[in-house]
């Protein structure tokens, strides 16, 4: 079987559902080999603490607008890490992600957390039918 490296890339601010997923995915990840990246904000110690446990932590600026100007960053610890997926956690870190994403040439795949029925504008329309 092919191990992958993968990113998550987790925008929360508080451990919920959706983080406690990434965490379990995760360990279960690094046990059957693959190298598993998760991307959380440099401000959050609390994840990345707990991250830490299961997956290499990088961090980052992510809760503002100034978060683009990490990107860069991000891309280039995407191609010096050889990582071959980027898994957007977040319908708030999309953007973030796309760009990464076209950037690096890499794979992209959105998980979204939340129970709430799908919206139904053209964006999200365009994102299901995307990633």
């Amino acid at each position: 079987m092919k191990k992958f490296k993968i990113l998550h890339v987790v925008m929360a601010k508080v451990w919920g559902g959706g983080e406690q997923y990434v965490y379990d995915v995760s360990k279960e990840m690094q046990r059957q080999g693959h190298s598993v990246f998760v991307l959380v904000d440099k401000s959050n110690c609390l994840l990345q603490q707990r991250y830490a446990e299961v997956a290499t932590v990088v961090t980052a600026n992510l809760y503002c607008a100034a978060g683009l100007f990490s990107v860069n960053r991000i891309k280039n610890e995407i191609l010096n890490n050889n990582i071959d997926i980027i898994n957007c956690h977040s319908g708030h870190g999309v953007i973030f992600c796309l760009v990464l994403k076209f950037l690096t040439g890499r794979k992209m795949i959105l998980f979204k957390h939340n129970a709430l029925p799908a919206k139904h504008d053209l964006y999200h329309q365009w994102l299901r039918k995307k990633y």
